[in-house]
């Protein structure tokens, strides 16, 4: 998100297009996605007439080359096929793009043709225990064996920084006794789940009903869906999740407060679309 920021705050390209991929890869969804993006109404019904529909697309919005697209393809788990949304990858067909993938498995890369390759690394241990300390907060002279024991997390959460931050939201300003059975939860876990354990301890931690329902709720929604919270509060209300809220007016507030409280213990990410 960050390099889509500089990228479109330098104006290094005319069209932006970012395609959330998944594990579950869905050529049909990725080209209605890209359509979206481009202004392009596909009505066809097989994916090749799509594809070429698209791929007309992009050459006449380009100008001759003239005008730049940049293709962001994130969480890509297996290759996706760039001629499923148009695009080939020989620079033979007049449309000048850049294509930008992110995925867990450098082989991903690798098989869809990527020129460069960044490994985005894990934190150093330095940096990860002043990671923690900052969201923590807690500071250099604080109780020694507390200081011990989120070291002692730190080194659980295997230098990734989503699971560090995570546990330092969670146990902030949480008694001494908090940490300690966090640490236990985590000493005998494997680190490659590391993720998934921290995340089910931060859910264990969140005191309310109301809260752990909405986040329940939103796990029925796709991955990397952004949910419009207008769909939290009808379906909140019909579930009658929000405790002595009699309108819906209220019940948009207490939703309100749900998310604001599962943005802080990072187990939701707001979304660049409003609503949402």
């Amino acid at each position: 998100q960050r390099l889509k920021k500089v990228v479109k705050d330098k104006k290094m390209f005319h069209y932006i297009v970012e395609v959330v991929v998944g594990a579950n890869t869905d050529p049909i969804a990725i080209q209605d996605t890209v359509a979206d993006y481009l202004s392009i109404e596909l009505k066809e019904n097989t994916r090749d007439a799509r594809a070429h529909k698209l791929r007309e697309g992009f050459k006449a919005l380009s100008d001759g080359g003239k005008i730049k697209f940049l293709v962001i393809l994130d969480d890509v788990w297996s290759p996706v096929d760039l001629d499923d949304i148009g695009l080939s990858s020989f620079p033979n067909q007049g449309v000048d793009f850049k294509v930008l993938l992110t995925s867990r498995d450098r082989h991903v890369c690798m098989v869809m043709g990527a020129n460069l390759i960044f490994n985005l690394n894990v934190l150093t241990d330095e940096e990860a225990h002043n990671f923690f300390r900052r969201y923590a907060e807690i500071s250099y002279d604080a109780d020694p064996e507390l200081i011990k024991i989120g070291e002692a997390i730190v080194e659980k959460c295997g230098g990734l920084p989503i699971a560090i931050k995570t546990m330092a939201v969670t146990l902030r300003n949480k008694r001494k006794d908090a940490w300690k059975d966090a640490l236990s939860r985590l000493e005998h876990r494997d680190t490659h789940n590391v993720v998934a354990d921290v995340f089910k301890l931060s859910y264990n931690n969140i005191q309310d009903e109301e809260t752990r329902s909405i986040f329940l709720l939103c796990g029925l929604f796709p991955e990397d869906f952004d949910i419009p919270t207008e769909d939290l509060v009808r379906y909140g209300w019909g579930l009658k999740i929000f405790t002595r809220v009699y309108t819906m007016r209220h019940a948009r507030k207490r939703l309100d407060t749900c998310i604001e409280r599962l943005m802080h213990a990072n187990m939701l990410i707001k979304s660049d679309n409003v609503g949402f």
